[in-house]
């Protein structure tokens, strides 16, 4: 061992005295890594419990600002005042009606009412045109008591209607009909008051025309939760014989 000594002794007092001084630096540097230990810091992961012991007075005073009855329940939505709607909606509940939007197609209109698709093949197959359905257009249907597709009519535009019938060999049938006349928008303005149906009635629509607009509105929107000062316009198509 002392011989390895006196070697390596004697090798480093041989070295160039630059060498013997990076070689030094380099021991000492390697002996203090090996020597520090930083010191980490670890969270007590034990959790600091405080009792407050409070008077039952104090703890009666909290209970209305810091706490809540689990138990309690959900408040109810307020409640809608009823008017017309209500009747007109229920005495109308066989026969659904849809207006066209921005994306809508028979299929995808059908589809959400329960509408058997083999039944909307057999419509598209009646009239293709139907494939091709315009915003604006109004589409009516009417279903069997087996919960079957029995009618349904197509307002192509003002002057025609389309009506497509089941029939016995379970396809159906098309029928157009045209109406003939000069056609006058006008255009009415509404603030709701109460109820939707009187407020439209004030607007200048009849008993008729307000059924129709409920009728056709009736699954894209709630009128019953129109609130009062809310506004409204449509345009009235009439037709001059």
């Amino acid at each position: 061992m002392q011989q390895i000594a006196r070697s390596v002794a004697l090798a480093f007092n041989n070295l160039p005295r630059p060498h013997r001084v990076m070689l030094g630096s380099l021991t000492v540097l390697t002996l203090a890594v090996a020597v520090w230990r930083p010191y980490v810091y670890h969270r007590d992961a034990t959790p600091i419990v405080k009792t407050i012991e409070l008077e039952q007075n104090e703890i009666r005073s909290l209970l209305p600002e810091a706490s809540e009855p689990i138990d309690q329940a959900a408040q109810e939505d307020e409640a809608i005042p009823q008017d017309e709607l209500d009747d007109k909606i229920a005495g109308e509940a066989g026969v659904h009606e849809y207006v066209v939007s921005t994306g809508d197609t028979l299929s995808s209109i059908l589809n959400q009412y329960g509408i058997d698709m083999g039944d909307i093949t057999q419509l598209a197959a009646a009239d293709k045109e139907l494939r091709n359905l315009k915003i604006g257009q109004q589409l009516s249907w009417t279903l069997t008591a087996d919960g079957e597709l029995q009618r349904l009519t197509w307002e192509v535009s003002r002057r025609e209607t389309r009506t497509y019938d089941r029939t016995a060999a379970n396809g159906f049938k098309m029928t157009s009909e045209m109406q003939q006349g000069e056609w006058v928008n006008n255009l009415l303005k509404g603030t709701v008051g109460g109820g939707f149906v009187a407020s439209a009635r004030n607007a200048g629509l009849t008993s008729a025309e307000v059924s129709a607009v409920i009728k056709a509105m009736q699954w894209q929107m709630d009128f019953r939760k129109l609130k009062k000062g809310d506004e409204f316009a449509g345009v009235n198509v009439s037709r001059n014989a």
